[in-house]
């Protein structure tokens, strides 16, 4: 229990507040945010969780099922219904082959198989809600997966709503010209499972009990981690990608980022055949300034490409920061002098292409003329965080953050255009800091760094968590300080976000148009045909 510092209005002890726990949490300097805004608008409906696409139509199809079998307005009992359905899949799935991956409730389930001893499996003891919450459940949300992780992508794809019944009671959508609705998924989903395993299924749930000897009948229609190919399902799923972002939305110019993004990928994907597609996708589209005849999706997944570099960038000095104050003997480092020294590290890194007393200026000019890329900055910041090298990783993080300033100097313009209608203009974006850098280029090399250092990692980081912390007990910080005195408390790896773009692959291969070795089919050339 949280100590209590104030009643009524009235100051007790608040020197003896709970003391603060740390955990690690994710963008620690809140540069993600734009991001995320930016991959949201062009992969609508998906989700970095939402990996397997006949939850899709599963979903639509328990809500159908659900109105028709059950029928209560009670949230509570759609809620078990849910519950106990999503919890069968997953033993289903699991019984079957421990190696499928995101099936809600995986770990649960392999609990439940790896216990039972020829008994049915207690569906209404692992899945039914709680009067104090989900805890000993197989989910802790109390609509389970469907609730956390996919209604928002099905609402956004026009597939369910809210029952004029009761506010916290999901429907499917009915069928309407023009658009596919939450009724076709939901009966396409259904179209090849004879009616007699759907009953099987359904008698399971409202029973809360699951015979092990249904399970191979079962899995052989509810294995979600598998599509059958070329049924009218998969049909189904591909149109529902494809067509408009927001088909419930009625607009005179509906966008289709999600259905470009997906032929860009594949042709990107026919012609390089890389290693890493969705990455070298973003890399190759960056590289060419996001050029074309799709040319608002190609400049949004460049405008991405532009902050990731950013935030990368940015947490690389982060995590290069943290790693020197570990290395601090004795733990705590004199921050005025830590800077200084740490700045000269830096410097020291970089001093064999500058000249003598450098500007900020000379190195946006030696980038330019060695021609030096983003892409080359990045892997010497990823060598150097292997090899553990706090100065060469932030000297490394310095030039990302030049190069990314030299090339898109010239856009800026056209970026910020592009951007603002969009809401992208998302606190902490690159342009902002763009118009900032460009005031600092006669100031010394040296100085821009140490600047950067405190202002932009050390006090940023302070404010994001302190402001993540609000007034809960648990903190993201990753050093503490003690008037001028500061030490590590935990480091970090700086990394890259992930777009969905992996999430879109694999729903590209579920629907035959990319093998598992992630080339084309003849599916897929047709599909781009």
């Amino acid at each position: 229990m949280p100590t209590a510092v104030l009643t009524k209005g009235k100051a007790l002890v608040p020197f003896l507040g709970d003391k603060l726990s740390f955990i690690r949490g994710l963008d620690l300097l809140g540069l993600q945010i734009t991001s995320e805004a930016t991959y949201t608008i062009l992969l609508p409906g998906l989700t970095n969780v939402t990996n397997r696409i006949r939850y899709y139509g599963f979903n639509c199809w328990l809500l159908q099922e659900y109105a028709l079998r059950v029928g209560e307005v009670d949230p509570e009992s759609q809620q078990d219904f849910v519950r106990r359905a999503e919890l069968l899949v997953a033993i289903l799935v699991r019984h079957i082959d421990r190696s499928a991956i995101n099936i809600p409730g995986s770990e649960f389930a392999d609990k439940l198989i790896d216990q039972n001893t020829g008994a049915p499996y207690r569906l209404d003891e692992g899945a039914d809600t709680r009067a104090n919450g989900n805890a000993g459940t197989y989910w802790k949300a109390r609509l389970g997966a469907l609730g956390q992780y996919y209604a928002g992508s099905l609402r956004a794809l026009g597939l369910i709503g809210t029952s004029a019944h009761h506010e916290k009671l999901l429907v499917r959508t009915s069928r309407q010209v023009g658009r596919l609705t939450g009724e076709e998924l939901a009966n396409e989903f259904a179209h090849d499972i004879p009616a007699d395993i759907q009953e099987l299924f359904l008698s399971s749930v409202k029973r809360g009990r699951l015979n092990p000897n249904d399970i191979k009948t079962l899995a052989a229609y509810f294995d979600l981690s598998r599509l059958r190919r070329n049924g009218a399902e998969q049909v189904a799923y591909l149109s529902m990608l494809t067509g408009a972002d927001y088909p419930a939305l009625h607009t005179e110019t509906p966008s289709y980022h999600r259905l470009t993004s997906l032929r860009l990928l594949l042709a990107h994907m026919q012609q390089h055949q890389p290693e890493y597609p969705w990455v070298s996708f973003l890399i190759n589209n960056y590289d060419s300034q996001g050029d074309g005849t799709d040319e608002p999706t190609r400049r949004g997944w460049y405008y991405y490409q532009l902050n990731e570099y950013w935030q990368f960038a940015s947490s690389s000095v982060l995590e290069a920061l943290l790693r020197r104050l570990e290395a601090v003997p004795g733990g705590y480092a004199y921050l005025p002098n830590f800077l200084t020294q740490f700045t000269q590290e830096v410097l020291e890194q970089m001093a064999p292409d500058l000249p003598s007393q450098p500007t900020l200026d000379d190195l946006l000019t030696t980038i330019h003329q060695t021609g030096s890329e983003e892409e080359d900055f990045v892997d010497e910041c990823l060598a150097a965080q292997t090899d553990q090298d706090p100065p060469l990783q932030a000297a490394a993080a310095f030039g990302l953050l030049g190069s990314i300033y030299q090339r898109n100097l010239p856009h800026l313009p056209q970026l910020r255009e592009y951007a603002q209608p969009l809401g992208l203009l998302r606190e902490g974006n690159f342009l902002a800091y763009a118009e900032l850098l460009t005031q600092y280029r006669d100031w010394p090399l040296g100085q821009f760094i140490q600047h950067f250092i405190y202002h932009d990692v050390i006090v940023r980081h302070q404010y994001v968590a302190m402001r993540k912390m609000g007034g809960g007990h648990q903190s993201t910080l990753k050093f503490e300080i003690e008037g001028e005195w500061v030490r590590c408390l935990d480091t970090i790896q700086a990394r890259f976000s992930t777009p969905r773009l992996n999430i879109l692959l694999q729903m590209a291969i579920d629907l035959g148009l990319l093998n598992d070795d992630h080339i084309l089919t003849a599916r897929g050339r047709n599909f781009l045909a």
